[in-house]
């Protein structure tokens, strides 16, 4: 499930409900609004398209096991 809108501030944050067998996971601004939601697979492939999502909203991504192509994308 996707849902997108445009920020009302300059800022954006990802935050993700974990379970067994998928996450949600939704970009809010900084004044709280939801601007896109997106429930992946917990496996692989859920989590680089978590990481591809995240870089297309400008995110940064870091952690272990982010798949290097998603890190080289983001902003340094």
């Amino acid at each position: 499930m996707h849902h997108s809108e445009q920020p009302k501030s300059g800022h954006v944050l990802i935050g993700v409900d974990t379970h067994k067998h998928v996450h949600v996971a939704a970009v809010m601004d900084t004044i709280g609004g939801i601007l896109a939601t997106m429930t992946i697979p917990t496996d692989t492939g859920g989590f680089q398209q978590l990481a591809d999502w995240a870089v297309s909203f400008d995110v940064h991504v870091e952690g272990p096991n982010v798949p290097r192509r998603s890190r080289q994308r983001s902003r340094p």
